[in-house]
Protein backbone atom coordinates (compact mmCIF):
# COMPACT_ATOMS: atom_id res chain seq x y z
CA UNK A 1 0.00 0.00 0.00
CA UNK A 2 0.93 3.63 0.10
CA UNK A 3 2.18 3.91 3.65
CA UNK A 4 4.82 2.22 5.75
CA UNK A 5 2.25 0.76 8.12
CA UNK A 6 0.93 -1.24 5.17
CA UNK A 7 4.34 -2.44 4.00
CA UNK A 8 5.69 -4.76 6.67
CA UNK A 9 8.89 -5.67 4.75
CA UNK A 10 9.88 -2.00 4.64
CA UNK A 11 9.38 -1.49 8.36
CA UNK A 12 12.34 -3.69 9.23
CA UNK A 13 14.56 -1.77 6.80
CA UNK A 14 13.55 1.57 8.27
CA UNK A 15 14.01 0.28 11.80
CA UNK A 16 17.53 -0.84 10.87
CA UNK A 17 18.48 2.76 10.07
CA UNK A 18 16.75 4.21 13.10
CA UNK A 19 17.70 1.68 15.74
CA UNK A 20 16.78 2.46 19.30
CA UNK A 21 13.74 4.05 20.85
CA UNK A 22 12.80 5.81 17.61
CA UNK A 23 12.13 2.52 15.80
CA UNK A 24 9.29 1.67 18.16
CA UNK A 25 7.88 5.16 17.65
CA UNK A 26 7.79 4.52 13.92
CA UNK A 27 5.67 1.43 14.35
CA UNK A 28 3.17 3.35 16.46
CA UNK A 29 2.96 6.53 14.41
CA UNK A 30 3.94 5.59 10.85
CA UNK A 31 0.53 5.98 9.23
CA UNK A 32 1.57 9.32 7.72
CA UNK A 33 4.99 8.22 6.46
CA UNK A 34 5.30 7.20 2.79
CA UNK A 35 7.46 4.14 2.30
CA UNK A 36 11.14 4.92 1.55
CA UNK A 37 12.80 3.17 -1.40
CA UNK A 38 14.28 0.40 0.72
CA UNK A 39 17.12 -0.67 -1.65
CA UNK A 40 18.66 2.79 -1.23
CA UNK A 41 18.63 2.38 2.53
CA UNK A 42 21.25 -0.34 2.07
CA UNK A 43 23.20 1.78 -0.46
CA UNK A 44 22.26 -0.45 -3.39
CA UNK A 45 23.52 1.18 -6.60
CA UNK A 46 21.02 3.22 -8.64
CA UNK A 47 21.56 1.00 -11.69
CA UNK A 48 20.47 -2.11 -9.79
CA UNK A 49 17.55 -0.26 -8.23
CA UNK A 50 16.38 0.91 -11.66
CA UNK A 51 16.56 -2.65 -13.04
CA UNK A 52 14.57 -3.95 -10.07
CA UNK A 53 11.99 -1.21 -10.51
CA UNK A 54 11.52 -2.36 -14.11
CA UNK A 55 10.53 -5.83 -12.95
CA UNK A 56 8.27 -4.40 -10.26
CA UNK A 57 6.57 -2.03 -12.70
CA UNK A 58 5.85 -4.77 -15.23
CA UNK A 59 4.54 -7.07 -12.54
CA UNK A 60 2.19 -4.32 -11.34
CA UNK A 61 0.91 -3.68 -14.85
CA UNK A 62 0.42 -7.41 -15.42
CA UNK A 63 -1.76 -7.40 -12.30
CA UNK A 64 -3.75 -4.52 -13.78
CA UNK A 65 -2.80 -1.98 -11.13
CA UNK A 66 -2.30 0.65 -13.85
CA UNK A 67 -6.04 0.53 -14.60
CA UNK A 68 -8.43 2.24 -12.24
CA UNK A 69 -10.37 -0.36 -10.23
CA UNK A 70 -13.66 1.35 -11.15
CA UNK A 71 -13.21 -0.18 -14.60
CA UNK A 72 -13.34 -3.67 -13.14
CA UNK A 73 -16.25 -5.69 -11.85
CA UNK A 74 -17.37 -6.12 -8.28
CA UNK A 75 -14.77 -4.82 -5.83
CA UNK A 76 -15.10 -3.29 -2.38
CA UNK A 77 -14.06 0.29 -1.71
CA UNK A 78 -11.31 -1.00 0.54
CA UNK A 79 -9.87 -3.24 -2.17
CA UNK A 80 -10.03 -0.38 -4.68
CA UNK A 81 -8.17 1.91 -2.33
CA UNK A 82 -5.53 -0.74 -1.65
CA UNK A 83 -4.88 -1.14 -5.39
CA UNK A 84 -4.62 2.62 -5.89
CA UNK A 85 -2.23 3.08 -2.99
CA UNK A 86 -0.09 0.18 -4.12
CA UNK A 87 0.11 1.56 -7.67
CA UNK A 88 1.11 5.04 -6.56
CA UNK A 89 3.73 3.63 -4.21
CA UNK A 90 5.27 1.78 -7.15
CA UNK A 91 5.11 4.94 -9.27
CA UNK A 92 6.95 6.81 -6.52
CA UNK A 93 9.69 4.17 -6.49
CA UNK A 94 9.88 4.40 -10.28
CA UNK A 95 10.29 8.17 -10.51
CA UNK A 96 12.89 8.28 -7.73
CA UNK A 97 14.88 5.45 -9.34
CA UNK A 98 14.75 7.25 -12.69
CA UNK A 99 16.11 10.44 -11.17
CA UNK A 100 18.96 8.58 -9.45
CA UNK A 101 19.94 6.44 -12.44
CA UNK A 102 19.81 9.22 -15.03
CA UNK A 103 17.39 7.24 -17.20
CA UNK A 104 13.89 8.28 -18.21
CA UNK A 105 10.99 6.81 -16.22
CA UNK A 106 9.59 3.55 -17.52
CA UNK A 107 6.07 4.95 -17.71
CA UNK A 108 4.30 8.19 -18.51
CA UNK A 109 0.94 9.62 -17.52
CA UNK A 110 -0.82 8.33 -20.63
CA UNK A 111 0.12 4.74 -19.76
CA UNK A 112 -2.21 4.48 -16.77
CA UNK A 113 -5.61 5.76 -15.66
CA UNK A 114 -5.57 4.77 -12.00
CA UNK A 115 -6.92 7.66 -9.95
CA UNK A 116 -4.96 8.96 -6.95
CA UNK A 117 -5.88 7.46 -3.58
CA UNK A 118 -8.46 9.19 -1.45
CA UNK A 119 -7.19 11.89 0.86
CA UNK A 120 -8.24 9.87 3.90
CA UNK A 121 -6.56 8.03 6.74
CA UNK A 122 -6.07 4.28 6.98
CA UNK A 123 -8.83 4.04 9.60
CA UNK A 124 -11.38 5.52 7.19
CA UNK A 125 -10.38 2.99 4.55
CA UNK A 126 -10.67 0.12 7.02
CA UNK A 127 -14.20 1.26 7.88
CA UNK A 128 -15.27 1.36 4.23
CA UNK A 129 -17.10 -1.95 4.27
CA UNK A 130 -20.17 -1.04 2.22
CA UNK A 131 -19.89 -1.40 -1.53
CA UNK A 132 -21.31 2.05 -2.23
CA UNK A 133 -19.46 3.81 0.56
CA UNK A 134 -17.11 6.56 -0.62
CA UNK A 135 -14.68 7.86 2.01
CA UNK A 136 -14.99 11.59 2.53
CA UNK A 137 -11.79 13.40 1.69
CA UNK A 138 -10.11 15.06 4.61
CA UNK A 139 -10.32 18.84 4.85
CA UNK A 140 -6.54 18.89 5.28
CA UNK A 141 -3.98 17.62 2.79
CA UNK A 142 -2.37 14.35 3.84
CA UNK A 143 1.24 13.92 2.78
CA UNK A 144 0.73 10.71 0.73
CA UNK A 145 -2.12 12.36 -1.17
CA UNK A 146 0.03 15.39 -1.98
CA UNK A 147 2.82 13.16 -3.29
CA UNK A 148 0.41 11.12 -5.40
CA UNK A 149 -1.14 14.17 -7.06
CA UNK A 150 2.31 15.55 -7.89
CA UNK A 151 3.51 12.34 -9.55
CA UNK A 152 2.46 13.20 -13.15
CA UNK A 153 4.43 16.44 -12.92
CA UNK A 154 7.48 14.77 -11.39
CA UNK A 155 7.40 12.01 -14.01
CA UNK A 156 7.56 14.73 -16.65
CA UNK A 157 10.39 16.50 -14.83
CA UNK A 158 12.42 13.29 -14.62
CA UNK A 159 11.85 12.72 -18.34
CA UNK A 160 13.08 16.25 -19.16
CA UNK A 161 16.14 15.97 -16.93
CA UNK A 162 17.21 12.61 -18.38
CA UNK A 163 16.20 13.20 -21.99
CA UNK A 164 18.80 12.45 -24.66
CA UNK A 165 16.93 14.45 -27.28
CA UNK A 166 16.90 18.20 -27.89
CA UNK A 167 17.27 20.26 -24.74
CA UNK A 168 14.09 21.78 -23.34
CA UNK A 169 13.81 25.56 -23.60
CA UNK A 170 14.61 27.52 -20.47
CA UNK A 171 11.20 29.18 -20.56
CA UNK A 172 9.59 25.75 -20.25
CA UNK A 173 11.96 24.91 -17.40
CA UNK A 174 10.77 28.02 -15.57
CA UNK A 175 7.12 27.06 -16.06
CA UNK A 176 7.65 23.55 -14.73
CA UNK A 177 9.82 24.88 -11.93
CA UNK A 178 7.02 27.19 -10.83
CA UNK A 179 4.62 24.24 -10.72
CA UNK A 180 7.08 22.33 -8.54
CA UNK A 181 7.44 25.36 -6.29
CA UNK A 182 3.66 25.50 -5.90
CA UNK A 183 3.63 21.86 -4.76
CA UNK A 184 6.35 22.58 -2.22
CA UNK A 185 4.30 25.51 -0.93
CA UNK A 186 1.31 23.19 -0.59
CA UNK A 187 3.46 20.87 1.50
CA UNK A 188 4.47 23.72 3.77
CA UNK A 189 0.87 24.90 4.04
CA UNK A 190 -0.32 21.38 4.83
CA UNK A 191 2.15 21.13 7.69
CA UNK A 192 1.38 24.60 9.03
CA UNK A 193 -2.41 24.26 8.96
CA UNK A 194 -2.83 20.64 10.06
CA UNK A 195 -2.72 20.23 13.86
CA UNK A 196 -2.18 16.47 13.46
CA UNK A 197 1.17 17.18 11.77
CA UNK A 198 2.73 18.73 14.83
CA UNK A 199 6.22 17.59 15.71
CA UNK A 200 5.10 16.00 18.98
CA UNK A 201 6.36 12.65 17.69
CA UNK A 202 9.71 12.18 15.95
CA UNK A 203 8.07 10.15 13.20
CA UNK A 204 5.71 12.98 12.29
CA UNK A 205 8.72 15.21 11.69
CA UNK A 206 10.34 12.30 9.83
CA UNK A 207 7.35 12.12 7.47
CA UNK A 208 7.46 15.84 6.76
CA UNK A 209 11.20 15.77 6.08
CA UNK A 210 10.94 12.72 3.85
CA UNK A 211 8.20 14.31 1.72
CA UNK A 212 10.15 17.56 1.57
CA UNK A 213 13.20 15.62 0.38
CA UNK A 214 11.21 13.79 -2.31
CA UNK A 215 9.82 17.03 -3.72
CA UNK A 216 12.69 19.48 -3.39
CA UNK A 217 15.26 17.21 -4.98
CA UNK A 218 13.32 17.55 -8.24
CA UNK A 219 13.66 21.34 -8.13
CA UNK A 220 17.37 20.95 -7.42
CA UNK A 221 17.93 18.55 -10.32
CA UNK A 222 15.73 20.49 -12.75
CA UNK A 223 17.57 23.79 -12.28
CA UNK A 224 21.05 22.43 -11.53
CA UNK A 225 22.51 22.59 -15.05
CA UNK A 226 21.48 26.23 -15.32
CA UNK A 227 22.41 27.24 -11.78
CA UNK A 228 26.08 26.36 -12.25
CA UNK A 229 26.17 28.70 -15.27
CA UNK A 230 24.44 31.61 -13.55
CA UNK A 231 27.57 33.57 -12.61
CA UNK A 232 28.49 33.92 -16.27
CA UNK A 233 24.95 33.90 -17.66
CA UNK A 234 22.67 36.32 -15.83
CA UNK A 235 19.34 34.96 -17.20
CA UNK A 236 19.99 31.78 -15.21
CA UNK A 237 20.18 33.63 -11.88
CA UNK A 238 16.69 32.44 -10.98
CA UNK A 239 17.84 28.82 -11.25
CA UNK A 240 20.78 29.56 -8.98
CA UNK A 241 18.41 30.99 -6.37
CA UNK A 242 16.03 28.02 -6.62
CA UNK A 243 18.86 25.50 -6.37
CA UNK A 244 20.46 27.25 -3.42
CA UNK A 245 17.17 27.28 -1.50
CA UNK A 246 16.64 23.60 -2.29
CA UNK A 247 20.20 22.78 -1.23
CA UNK A 248 19.76 24.62 2.07
CA UNK A 249 16.45 22.84 2.65
CA UNK A 250 18.18 19.50 2.12
CA UNK A 251 21.03 20.47 4.43
CA UNK A 252 18.47 21.44 7.07
CA UNK A 253 17.26 17.83 7.09
CA UNK A 254 20.42 16.98 9.02
CA UNK A 255 18.94 18.78 12.02
CA UNK A 256 16.38 16.01 12.43
CA UNK A 257 18.08 13.38 14.58
CA UNK A 258 15.88 10.59 13.23
CA UNK A 259 16.01 11.49 9.53
CA UNK A 260 19.73 12.24 9.67
CA UNK A 261 20.33 8.57 10.51
CA UNK A 262 18.85 7.69 7.14
CA UNK A 263 20.89 10.37 5.39
CA UNK A 264 24.22 9.13 6.72
CA UNK A 265 23.55 5.44 6.01
CA UNK A 266 21.48 5.45 2.81
CA UNK A 267 22.48 5.62 -0.83
CA UNK A 268 20.85 7.05 -3.94
CA UNK A 269 18.64 10.01 -3.10
CA UNK A 270 20.04 10.15 0.42
CA UNK A 271 23.35 11.38 -1.03
CA UNK A 272 21.77 14.45 -2.67
CA UNK A 273 23.33 16.77 -0.12
CA UNK A 274 26.84 15.76 -1.21
CA UNK A 275 26.35 15.24 -4.93
CA UNK A 276 24.50 18.46 -5.75
CA UNK A 277 23.52 20.45 -2.69
CA UNK A 278 27.05 21.09 -1.42
CA UNK A 279 28.23 22.39 -4.79
CA UNK A 280 25.51 25.05 -4.82
CA UNK A 281 26.36 26.17 -1.29
CA UNK A 282 30.06 26.52 -2.07
CA UNK A 283 29.28 28.17 -5.40
CA UNK A 284 27.35 30.84 -3.51
CA UNK A 285 30.34 31.31 -1.20
CA UNK A 286 32.67 31.89 -4.16
CA UNK A 287 33.16 35.62 -4.86
CA UNK A 288 32.50 37.14 -8.25
CA UNK A 289 35.50 39.42 -8.99
CA UNK A 290 33.68 41.15 -11.85
CA UNK A 291 31.00 42.62 -9.59
CA UNK A 292 31.84 45.90 -7.90
CA UNK A 293 30.08 46.39 -4.57
CA UNK A 294 29.90 49.18 -2.03
CA UNK A 295 31.08 48.81 1.54
CA UNK A 296 27.51 48.39 2.79
CA UNK A 297 26.88 45.69 0.19
CA UNK A 298 30.06 43.93 1.27
CA UNK A 299 28.89 43.98 4.88
CA UNK A 300 25.56 42.44 3.90
CA UNK A 301 27.35 39.82 1.83
CA UNK A 302 29.68 39.09 4.75
CA UNK A 303 26.72 38.50 7.07
CA UNK A 304 25.04 36.22 4.55
CA UNK A 305 28.21 34.23 3.96
CA UNK A 306 28.62 33.75 7.70
CA UNK A 307 25.32 31.85 7.74
CA UNK A 308 26.20 29.88 4.60
CA UNK A 309 29.51 28.84 6.14
CA UNK A 310 27.63 27.16 8.98
CA UNK A 311 25.67 25.14 6.42
CA UNK A 312 28.90 24.32 4.58
CA UNK A 313 30.53 23.05 7.78
CA UNK A 314 27.47 20.93 8.47
CA UNK A 315 27.70 19.37 5.00
CA UNK A 316 31.41 18.55 5.43
CA UNK A 317 30.66 16.95 8.79
CA UNK A 318 27.88 14.99 7.10
CA UNK A 319 30.34 13.66 4.51
CA UNK A 320 32.64 12.54 7.33
CA UNK A 321 29.74 10.92 9.19
CA UNK A 322 28.84 8.94 6.07
CA UNK A 323 32.34 7.46 6.01
CA UNK A 324 31.98 6.50 9.65
CA UNK A 325 28.80 4.65 8.66
CA UNK A 326 30.27 2.68 5.77
CA UNK A 327 30.92 5.11 2.90
CA UNK A 328 34.22 4.20 1.20
CA UNK A 329 34.49 7.01 -1.36
CA UNK A 330 36.91 9.52 0.18
CA UNK A 331 37.10 11.84 -2.83
CA UNK A 332 33.84 13.58 -2.06
CA UNK A 333 34.86 14.25 1.52
CA UNK A 334 38.29 15.55 0.52
CA UNK A 335 36.82 17.77 -2.17
CA UNK A 336 34.27 19.31 0.19
CA UNK A 337 36.85 19.74 2.93
CA UNK A 338 39.20 21.70 0.68
CA UNK A 339 36.36 23.88 -0.60
CA UNK A 340 35.44 24.66 3.00
CA UNK A 341 39.02 25.65 3.86
CA UNK A 342 39.12 27.89 0.81
CA UNK A 343 35.77 29.49 1.68
CA UNK A 344 36.77 30.07 5.30
CA UNK A 345 40.09 31.55 4.21
CA UNK A 346 38.41 33.99 1.83
CA UNK A 347 35.88 34.90 4.49
CA UNK A 348 38.55 35.71 7.08
CA UNK A 349 41.03 37.11 4.56
CA UNK A 350 43.74 34.81 5.92
CA UNK A 351 43.95 32.20 3.15
CA UNK A 352 47.55 31.14 2.43
CA UNK A 353 49.12 28.91 -0.21
CA UNK A 354 49.76 26.19 2.34
CA UNK A 355 46.20 25.90 3.63
CA UNK A 356 44.87 23.64 0.88
CA UNK A 357 47.76 21.11 0.95
CA UNK A 358 47.49 20.99 4.74
CA UNK A 359 43.74 20.42 4.50
CA UNK A 360 44.32 17.61 2.00
CA UNK A 361 46.83 15.87 4.26
CA UNK A 362 44.66 16.30 7.35
CA UNK A 363 41.68 14.92 5.45
CA UNK A 364 43.66 11.89 4.31
CA UNK A 365 44.70 11.24 7.90
CA UNK A 366 41.04 11.37 8.94
CA UNK A 367 40.05 8.97 6.16
CA UNK A 368 42.87 6.59 7.08
CA UNK A 369 41.75 6.63 10.70
CA UNK A 370 38.13 5.89 9.77
CA UNK A 371 38.72 3.31 7.05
Amino acid sequence: MFEISSLDPYMSNLAFCTAGKESSDIERHSSSVPAPPFPQIYQVGPDLVWISMGSLMRMAMYMGLHQDPNNFGHMTVKDKEIRRRLWYTILEFNVQAALDSGISPMIQESDYNTQPPYNVSDDDVENAVQEDFIPKNSTTILLPSLLAKSLPLRLGVARIINSLQEETSYDHILVIGNELAAICRNLTAAVDTNPSMSDAYPTIQFAQNYCSHLLRRFSLCLHFRYAIKAKKNAPYSHSQKVCLEAALDLAALLEDRLYSRLLVTGGGMFRDIITRGALLIFLELAPDPEIETSNSAKRRSHARQSVLLEDARRVVQYAEDRMRHGETNVKGYEFLRMMLVQAEGRFSGLLTDGDLPKSLNDGLDTCHEIL
